[in-house]
């Protein structure tokens, strides 16, 4: 189970599936289009291009020292990608791939549908400081959710206790 937002959750399934509106999904259902990457201009957007090979993304990507995987030398899928993520690393080395994927994907769409973006440096930033203000925020409300003190204590093994219910008229 990874420990991230619903919003990463839900993008890292639509990575996975290829269900991302890239510039080229969107060319194969039949908009008319340009699938060339809104951010380096030189190669067609598919998933893993827009989430990580893009020239525009490498330095994002620069910023995760302990990644066990080659992340940038290749072009392989998503789900092969998170298999090896988990196979050479731990849940929280994938949950650091999708948050930073994420945020990636977040900023192509504020320069694409708002002409503006952030830095690499930023763009790392942003990932890491979603999952930790999740994990704060479930770690809050977890201690919140401590059961009330019932007072009860089971008898003792050579009694037994009977619930019953009953009303008299008085």
């Amino acid at each position: 189970q990874l420990r991230l937002p619903a919003k990463i959750r839900i993008f890292s399934w639509k990575a996975c599936m290829d269900g991302l509106p890239t510039r080229l999904n969107l060319a194969k259902r039949g908009l008319d289009i340009d699938a060339k990457c809104p951010l380096c201009g030189k190669a067609f957007e598919s998933t893993s291009h827009a989430l990580i090979h893009c020239e525009k993304l490498r330095d994002v990507w620069w910023n995760w020292h302990t990644y066990l995987v080659n992340l940038l030398g290749r072009n392989i899928n998503m789900v092969d990608l998170a298999l090896e993520i988990l196979d050479a690393g731990t849940p929280q080395d994938l949950e650091t791939f999708f948050a930073t994927a994420w945020s990636a994907w977040h900023n192509r769409n504020k320069v694409v549908h708002e002409s503006g973006g952030s830095s690499p440096s930023q763009i790392w930033n942003i990932a890491r400081c979603t999952c930790e203000d999740y994990k704060d925020a479930v770690a809050c409300c977890i201690l919140k959710q401590q059961p009330p003190d019932v007072g009860w204590v089971a008898p003792s093994p050579e009694y037994y206790k009977i619930n019953v219910d009953g009303a008299t008229a008085g």
